[in-house]
């Protein structure tokens, strides 16, 4: 099982945990169902699956069309000394900086969603004082706008 599967059932576990905290009755695989469901259905679609299918089948057809002229080509220039072996990483740079942004998003979404909740649960502590919230609560939300409200506008952004 790829890891980051493993860390979102991880986190829908802390979260389902939480909210059995906050709201005995939740039952988070029943509510879980339908989506899991349609998206099921998305994926394993037969129409789906059959055009994918054509198109592995096609590009795998090319490939072995052009693969006696290349092989050939290929022992050809190993036997003559020649075969050279280029690799280009003029945008490895690119790559890493993606990447870096990408774990950036991750870590602020976390935290956001953890603040979320701590001041969900900090709202039991007491009476509001700052806007109906209680002092505690009032900061968790507030560092989850400041830390949500970015990715939530960036996602928007790009639809």
């Amino acid at each position: 099982m790829p890891p980051a599967y493993t860390m979102v059932f991880k986190a829908l576990m802390t979260i389902e945990g939480i909210g059995k905290t906050l709201a005995p009755n939740l039952n988070l695989l029943e509510e879980a169902k339908p989506v899991v469901r349609d998206l099921l259905v998305d994926r394993y679609n037969p129409r789906r699956m059959l055009r994918q299918g054509i198109d592995t089948l096609g590009a795998f057809s090319k490939f072995l069309s052009q693969f006696p002229v290349t092989a050939t080509q290929l022992l050809h220039d190993a036997g003559n000394g020649d075969l050279k072996l280029h690799v280009n990483v003029d945008r490895m740079d690119d790559v890493l900086a993606a990447q870096e942004r990408q774990s950036l998003r991750q870590s602020r979404a976390t935290l956001a969603a953890g603040s979320a909740l701590a001041g969900a649960i900090a709202m039991q502590a007491g009476d509001g004082a700052l806007l109906g919230l209680n002092v505690p609560s009032f900061i968790f939300f507030a560092v989850t706008v400041a830390l949500g409200g970015p990715l939530v506008l960036g996602l928007v952004r790009r639809r």
